[in-house]
């Protein structure tokens, strides 16, 4: 399928997926939080 057919058949999730980053950075960290229920796991997050 060429690029142009691929717009057209995806138009959100194709100019989603190849968006320029805003920022720019140098390390791009995932960290999951792994806790029983009311430790504050939540409160971390939002701090």
């Amino acid at each position: 399928m060429s690029e142009d057919q691929q717009m057209k058949r995806f138009p959100e999730s194709y100019h989603h997926f190849n968006m320029e980053p805003e920022d720019s950075f140098d390390y791009l960290f995932k960290i999951v939080l792994i806790g029983d229920m009311g430790v504050g796991k939540t409160c971390i997050v939002q701090r």
